[in-house]
């Protein structure tokens, strides 16, 4: 999705159906959903067009650094998440 007319302006979201099945969507700055302070985040589903369950997201911060975040990684576990710094 574009925010303006005619597939012009900035994209707001973009997905992507796999043919081994799941899909990802991308949302990008200026995208409503995002947080306070997200400058893009990745989702990946088990289903097509971001149906099914959420199996993982990748946040990008706009004060930099990033986080990877995966869901229900194994029993006893809901949420296992890693922090990245903006430096290497």
């Amino acid at each position: 999705q574009y925010t303006g007319y005619s597939s012009s302006g900035s994209i707001l979201y973009q997905g992507d159906n796999w043919s081994s099945g799941g899909s990802q969507i991308e949302f990008y700055s200026g995208y409503p959903g995002l947080e306070a302070g997200v400058s893009s985040e990745t989702n990946k589903y088990l289903g097509a067009d971001g149906t099914g369950t959420l199996t993982s997201a990748d946040f990008n911060f706009t004060a930099g650094g990033s986080e990877s975040d995966v869901y229900n990684p194994q029993s006893g576990v809901t949420d296992q998440y890693t922090g990245y710094s903006s430096s290497g």
